[in-house]
């Protein structure tokens, strides 16, 4: 069958000022596409967000665009004109959100026969709730919807030939978006929303199931066990993110202060991996307990450096095979579900986050109940350990020193907290022995 494929593709570039940055076109003319490109600049590129951020948006903003193509919406245009947007146009975005790619590139080819891809639908009493079940994961349609969502509020909000046609097309789509949203909430256990944390006991055999001299150790390799127990109690005792543990670099350690640096460097020209990790938060200086230090200079100077080529790569953790390379996101996920084959419960890097951001929790709930510290001092120092912007963006410097102060103490409190949850654990499964 003839054109069956995508009309437009997203390509990575460097910009003028040497930072790679991605661009959506048309495959035939190889011209880009205006006001998608606009809008990621905008939102994306202009505000350094990390590549595969901006890429993401882009593909999403291409789907789109394929659906527009094939359905002749002409959705600027008529926002233009002042037409806003059809409820049967949305609701045709929404359908065809539910579908794979390649499904989505057959639309429109046989004009004698429908070859859109069904959905199934639950009607309300109104008729207008429709509760869509499809081929894809429902993150991957919520990531779609929530990305469209955004570009077409801000095709209304700049296009719109007044304000009282932009107000109107704007709760048209509200309305459309709340009324989908919702219904994704049950739907999928793996969907970001239902990811949960990991209880105490969990995060405790965990911990002692990576232990370097732990009968659950799935590794063989000493060097391998090292390397993977430190990753795993940077997640524990950090709440790091992925992509912040795979960019740290041997020189992010700063063995006099005890400092660990997470700086975001998504441009870094060192990088080589076809998939490179990048931190999403707020670049931050947090401070690590005596023994996660000893752990980092342990792995540096005596596992790491023994690996050949190890000096040529700048991030801290590298492949243990005859040559060093930067660890991969795939790699890191290879190594959790090693872990969680040991285990009854499935272990993930970001949950473990959510299990920090839970014991923090814990922690200054004390503090909360006698008035020693505010709500608003509570998330000042979560924001700042975990990377994520103030909320109110007014704080003046001499409260922002003092919240990081804090937050560092009370960084390296939840730190001590589960390594001797760990320690204790670990001395009652040895004394547990049968005679």
């Amino acid at each position: 069958m003839k054109n069956i494929g995508p009309k437009f593709k997203v390509k990575t570039f460097t910009d003028s000022s040497g930072v790679l940055a991605a661009i959506l076109l048309d495959r035939n003319s190889g011209l880009p596409l205006h006001y998608e490109n606009l809008y990621s600049t905008i939102y994306h590129h202009k505000r350094s967000h990390a590549l595969a951020t901006e890429k993401s948006c882009l593909e999403v903003l291409a789907i789109l665009k394929e659906i527009e193509t094939r359905f002749n919406l002409e959705l600027v245009d008529s926002i233009k004109k002042g037409k806003g947007i059809t409820e049967t146009a949305l609701n045709q975005i929404a359908d065809c959100c539910w579908s794979k790619k390649e499904d989505i590139y057959k639309l429109g080819l046989n004009k004698n026969k429908s070859n859109i891809v069904k959905v199934h639908r639950v009607e309300s009493a109104r008729g207008t709730v429709i509760i869509r079940k499809g081929e894809v994961k429902n993150d991957t349609y919520t990531s779609r919807i929530e990305k469209i969502n955004g570009y077409l509020n801000w095709l209304i909000e700049n296009f719109s030939p007044n304000e009282d046609i932009s107000e109107r097309t704007k709760r048209k789509l509200m309305s459309w978006f709340s009324e989908i949203k919702p219904s994704l909430k049950n739907l999928d256990s793996s969907h970001p929303s239902n990811l949960r944390s990991l209880t105490h006991e969990q995060i405790d055999k965990l911990v002692y199931s990576v232990d370097l001299d732990s009968a659950l150790n799935p590794w063989c390799d000493e060097g391998v066990k090292f390397r993977n127990n430190l990753m795993v109690k940077l997640f524990v005792e950090l709440g790091l993110r992925k992509g912040e543990l795979l960019t740290l670099k041997t020189d992010s350690f700063v063995p006099g202060e005890n400092t660990l640096r997470v700086w975001r460097d998504n441009d870094n020209p060192s990088e080589t991996r076809t998939d490179p990790p990048s931190v999403k938060t707020l670049s931050r200086d947090l401070e690590v307990g005596f023994e996660l230090s000893e752990l980092i200079e342990i792995y540096i100077m005596k596992y790491r450096a023994n690996i050949k080529n190890a000096e040529k790569v700048p991030f801290l953790f590298v492949s243990h095979g005859s040559v060093a390379r930067p660890l991969s996101k795939s790699s890191v996920n290879k190594i959790f579900r090693q872990i969680s084959s040991s285990h009854d419960f499935n272990v993930a890097p970001h949950a473990l986050r959510h299990s920090w951001n839970d014991e923090f929790s814990e922690l200054c709930e004390s503090k909360l109940a006698s008035g020693e510290m505010t709500e608003q001092e509570v998330e000042d120092l979560r924001s700042y350990l975990m990377g994520w912007a103030e909320g109110s963006g007014t704080a003046k410097t001499y409260t922002k020193r003092f919240s990081q102060k804090k937050a560092i103490q009370y960084g390296l409190a939840v730190q001590r907290k589960f390594m001797q949850s760990a320690k204790d654990y670990k001395e009652i499964v040895e004394m547990d022995i049968p005679f």
